[in-house]
């Protein structure tokens, strides 16, 4: 493990700007070089003993290659480059203003006609003379013979003296000239990000143990951490765990907004996808994952029809419908009793919906509604307990509940009970929901690295669990949505269990007021408080607010007192892209102490304004 661990940390300071020349070249785009650089270093990280001790550049070289041209393959058919492609002289060029433009320009046309090469022969060009490979390397990382590349690279540049109406020969220096454009946070963040992918990708796949074919953390420790924060306060957040829930004036949840440091159960500890293995197994794992997925389904419900034609189905079927993905494997999927959970969860909908509509009517809510409640909502946290830090999330709590994997097998089973079970054919299509799910999941946490803000982070989850939740209810019928979603509660938060806004609902200031001025002020106010902020800074905090204000201005229309805390989705996802701009301004603009930049980029409040209609 040591000798591992120190290959790895060595990778990055010996290897890491070659890598990144190689993927900028291959790819030019600083996004797409990091994903391929970061998806390396995971291959790296679960094959250390693969990395040369004395030279580890020719095998890493190689792999970094074959990343970024999979990700090359992957771009969509005629999408643009990055607009920091486009190409600026480097500093030794000299002062002169004319000399500069033209040399701007004469480079903005050398990459133009790169791009424009047959992908053979820019991919040859990209590695021998941006990237600096040797030929032999570049036709190890291509899987050509050397005479191939040497070949290609000739006629590449043949094909760009021509297009440029310059000698071949006069193409060496200006290729080299090229600009490579650095990691956007710079190289010591850079390299700082990579190393703690590896090692974290390399702790994650030797401290594990193998459970069905899924990896599982054997320590203890990220479990009891996770309890402990998740402890009182239940998979809905705590907001409607008790009579006093509805309580207080409108707004009161300002208060409950704190800067929380990271913990264990908002990071996860789900395992790197095996999409950023070796590349030519990526087809075969895909393939393999869709044929297991049907393969269990299927088998689950031959198991059920033999049960039931031994006569030994005596009771509701309580095992999981859906166990795709790499969390298929988790022992609270499987050992979780379905039929249960289905019945509490409508149980805790209705019970929610009715404390609502009572309190609108002005009624008073019999305690037997709290305590149906407080006993179903007890009976799924037992799952909550099981799937904590087993479930990658950035959610601070709830985001076990909202991960697609619990979310469907919760429909199937409300489905079952009502009388309306899914078909097989439905089963098969939301798997591959799921399944695709994962996928862009793991890209998605393996493209965030130690500078990306945990407001970021959630809006990325809660954007791709909303994808999901909206193509799983296009493959119900009408009569299966109404029972699944109760027809006008889909999509709000407190009143749909079955929505992402579940993942942010505890965590979420909702920020009320007469009009967006007075929200502006308040948020202004709570900001300056938590952030410790003088008069000097009260200029960028102003900044920042009225950014906040003209991005989430769309999002406000009068609603009841008793309805501000129940946005919609899109809503929320409003309120999260402009909260995540907000962190980020507030990063890159104030001047704060170490700990309090630190609250900051962990904190997982979403601000959500919210004007209040005025009483009639």
């Amino acid at each position: 493990m040591q000798s591992d661990r120190a290959r790895l940390e060595s990778l990055v300071p010996r290897c890491g700007r070659r890598a990144w020349a190689v993927a900028w070249s291959l790819l030019r785009d600083p996004t797409e070089a990091e994903d391929a650089v970061q998806q390396a270093l995971l291959v790296a990280a679960r094959k250390p003993d693969r990395i040369p001790h004395d030279d580890p550049w020719p095998w890493f070289g190689v792999v970094v290659a074959h990343e970024a041209r999979n990700l090359r393959r992957k771009r969509r058919p005629g999408a643009a480059l990055h607009p920091e492609a486009a190409m600026t002289p480097r500093e030794s060029e000299g002062g002169d203003p004319y000399a500069v433009v033209q040399s701007r320009d004469e480079q903005d046309h050398l990459a133009r006609a790169l791009d424009e090469l047959p992908a053979d022969q820019r991919e040859a060009i990209a590695l021998t003379h941006l990237a600096g490979m040797s030929h032999a390397m570049a036709a190890e990382a291509l899987d050509v013979p050397r005479q191939t590349v040497t070949g290609r690279a000739k006629r590449g540049l043949e094909t760009l003296g021509q297009s440029l109406n310059r000698k071949p020969a006069s193409l060496h220096h200006a290729l080299a000239l090229l600009p490579i454009v650095p990691p956007t946070a710079g190289w010591d963040a850079a390299f700082g990000a990579w190393t703690n992918t590896a090692l974290g990708a390399l702790v994650s796949s030797t401290a594990t143990s193998a459970v069905g074919g899924l990896t599982l953390m054997s320590s203890k420790t990220v479990l009891v951490l996770s309890l402990t924060a998740a402890i009182g306060v239940g998979f809905l957040g705590g907001q409607y765990a008790s009579p006093h829930l509805f309580g207080g004036e409108p707004g009161a949840s300002e208060a409950q907004a704190v800067l929380a440091p990271q913990d264990a159960s908002a990071i996860g500890t789900g395992s790197p996808s095996l999409d950023s293995g070796d590349l030519p197994l990526t087809a075969e794992i895909d393939r393999l994952r869709h044929a297991n997925a049907t393969l269990r389904e299927q088998m689950s419900a031959a198991e059920l029809r033999l049960a039931e034609a031994l006569g030994h189905a005596s009771g509701p079927r309580t095992g999981p419908t859906f166990t795709f993905g790499d969390l298929g494997g988790l022992p609270a999927i499987h050992e979780a009793n379905w039929a249960e959970m289905g019945q509490s969860s409508v149980i805790v909908s209705d019970s929610v919906r009715s404390i609502l509509e009572r309190k609108e009517a002005g009624e008073d809510v019999p305690q037997d509604v709290y305590l149906a409640l407080q006993e179903h909502v007890e009976r799924m946290r037992k799952y909550e307990y099981r799937t904590i830090g087993k479930m990658p999330t950035a959610a601070k709590h709830n985001g076990e509940f909202t991960h697609p994997i619990t979310v469907a097998n919760l429909v199937a089973a409300v489905l079952r009970e009502a009388g309306l079970p899914l078909s097989d054919e439905q089963v098969q299509r939301i798997s591959a929901l799921g399944i695709d799910f994962e996928r862009e999941f793991a890209a998605q946490r393996a493209r965030h690295g130690v500078n990306t803000p945990r407001a970021a982070r959630i809006l990325e989850e809660y954007r791709l669990k909303g994808t999901f939740a909206e193509d799983l209810a296009g493959v119900l019928t009408g009569a299966q949505r109404e029972i699944a979603y109760k027809g006008n509660t889909r999509s709000i938060a407190g009143l749909d269990l079955l929505d992402p806004t579940l993942m942010i609902l505890h965590t979420s200031p909702v920020l009320t007021g007469d009009s967006i001025q007075e929200i502006g002020t308040k948020l202004a106010a709570m900001l300056s408080k938590k952030l410790g902020l003088d008069t000097t800074a009260q200029a960028a905090l102003t900044r920042a607010i009225d950014s906040w204000k003209s991005e989430v201005r769309s999002l406000l229309g009068p609603v009841p007192a008793t309805r501000v805390t129940h946005y919609t989705y899109n809503q929320g996802l409003g309120a999260a892209e402009a909260s995540a701009h907000l962190v980020q301004r507030l990063l890159a603009d104030l001047v704060l102490e170490d700990s309090v930049r630190q609250a900051l980029f962990e904190d997982p409040a979403i601000y959500v304004p919210r004007v209040v209609a005025k009483a009639s």
